[in-house]
């Protein structure tokens, strides 16, 4: 009986550690409530989990209902800039906004950490970076990274909001990633 026990409690755990996993990947909270709720979430729980100041500024209309792909692309994109603000920038402060901007949807975020090095941001390696850059360019967005030493680092993702009629998803990707790596060539 005590093995049974055991085994129900193991599975128990096993099961709310895949729904804690799930959460943080996709919460309910974007389904059920929409982008703003999830990014409000996503930066309490980082605030709470690494002390890192957050001032948000959600500027999104009431009403507003996003795309469901243009939804989790931004939530995935958010989760992956503050990972990186956590794992190399060494800030105490970050500024989020999310606005519409005419027909675009725009995600700003800054720190005051020790500034992204362009080394850094042509880093064909840097995987989070990368994938952000995917995340966006797959809907015809935009990435822009900026690197201020000793004062922190700023990231613009600007997606639209009508998506491309006539998309060949893999060249554009192609074409972005090689347009990326023909500038490191030329300035390294």
């Amino acid at each position: 009986m005590e093995k049974i026990d055991s085994m129900s409690d193991l599975i128990d755990s096993a099961v709310r550690t895949v729904q804690n996993i799930s959460a943080e990947l996709r919460p309910g909270l974007l389904d059920d409530l929409g982008l703003s709720a999830a990014i409000e979430w996503q930066t309490c729980e980082f605030w709470k989990k690494t002390g890192i100041r957050c001032e948000l500024n959600l500027n999104l209309p009431e009403d507003f209902v996003l795309d469901q792909n243009i939804a989790t692309a931004i939530y995935r994109i958010y989760q992956e800039a503050l990972t990186n603000i956590v794992r190399h920038a060494n800030a105490t402060f970050m500024r989020i906004s999310l606005k519409k901007e005419e027909e675009n949807i725009i995600l700003e975020i800054m720190d005051n950490g020790k500034g992204i090095t362009m080394d850094q941001i042509s880093n064909a390696t840097s995987y989070g970076l990368t994938g952000i850059r995917e995340r966006a360019y797959l809907l015809g967005g935009d990435v822009k990274i900026l690197g201020f030493p000793g004062k922190g680092t700023s990231l613009t993702v600007k997606i639209p909001l009508r998506q491309m009629v006539d998309t060949t998803i893999g060249k554009y990707i192609k074409e972005k990633l090689f347009d990326i790596n023909f500038r490191n060539r030329q300035t390294g």
